[in-house]
């Protein structure tokens, strides 16, 4: 996005005068849009049916020996690059989480498998097609679909500290111009999933969570303080690697219509260590 199509924007929803404040907030992103309906074993990119594993390889656990459930794969060629995240050229990416239970810091997993591994779909243990029903309520009955893979631009969203600071002198009026209006207008139709970008929370900022969970002092500092502050300690250490919205086209119904966020660390994520993320469920 050129400095021109940006104030082009801007302009179209009113915030002309926020334009020097906001473009320093851009980040690069993925949208993947649904594409039509697939065979659930179907190879390239897609949300829902059978992931494709290696032989041998075993179905994911989570910590307590449960089956984790697979959630959507990745044609990694189809992607362009995303600045600050070190996935692959070409390979295989393929996303698991554990229980639904807690709504946050959810086990969750990134599987990177190589262009040409020998891949066939994989039931998980005890299931076939026949008896998918007995997944976690969230993944059962899903129908799988195709994902295109779409080059996208972000700024910061609600709730966020970033987009607190970003529109917090804004009047009313504004604030809805620029959530409703000019955040809608990046969104392309069909999105059910954001690669990279900002992060989203709902009523508070998820980095902050993701803080806590790994540095109580920090959490309690963080409870302490205003949401404006996107500067505290380790926040930034954190930023988007993947959310998965709810859609009604593929079942899938996150919590009360939310979504799911897979966040890194942004030292791990730009050296292409995808083993310790931390998973939210953002639901109201």
């Amino acid at each position: 996005m050129t400095d021109g199509d940006l104030d082009a924007l801007l302009a179209a929803h009113g915030l002309s005068a926020y334009a020097d404040r906001v473009r320093p907030y851009h980040l690069p992103c993925t949208w993947l849009t649904l594409c039509e309906p697939c065979d659930g074993a179907a190879p390239g990119s897609r949300v829902a049916g059978w992931p494709l594993l290696p032989p041998g390889y075993a179905w994911p656990l989570d910590e307590e020996g449960s089956r984790m459930n697979f959630v959507l794969q990745l044609d990694l060629a189809a992607l362009a690059p995303l600045p600050g995240i070190a996935l692959p050229a070409r390979g295989l990416m393929s996303v698991f989480v554990g229980s639904i239970l807690p709504a946050h810091g959810w086990q969750s997993l990134v599987l990177l498998t190589p262009v040409g591994a020998s891949l066939a779909p994989r039931a998980p243990p005890g299931l076939d097609e026949a008896h998918a029903g007995e997944l976690d309520d969230i993944f059962a009955g899903l129908a799988p679909h195709r994902l295109a893979a779409v080059r996208g631009h972000d700024f910061p969203r609600w709730a966020s500290g970033d987009h607190v600071e970003l529109t917090w002198d804004m009047p009313d009026a504004l604030q809805d111009s620029y959530s409703e209006g000019f955040l809608a207008a990046l969104d392309p139709d069909r999105a059910v999933a954001k690669l990279g970008g900002h992060v989203e929370g709902i009523g508070e900022d998820p980095r902050r969570m993701a803080c806590s969970a790994e540095e109580p002092d920090l959490g309690r500092l963080h409870d302490q303080a205003p949401q404006r502050t996107p500067g505290l300690p380790g926040v930034a250490g954190w930023r988007n690697l993947l959310m998965v919205d709810s859609c009604r086209t593929v079942n899938l119904c996150i919590g009360d219509a939310g979504y799911l966020q897979f966040m890194g660390r942004t030292d791990a994520l730009a050296a292409g260590d995808f083993g310790s993320l931390y998973t939210t469920l953002e639901s109201s």
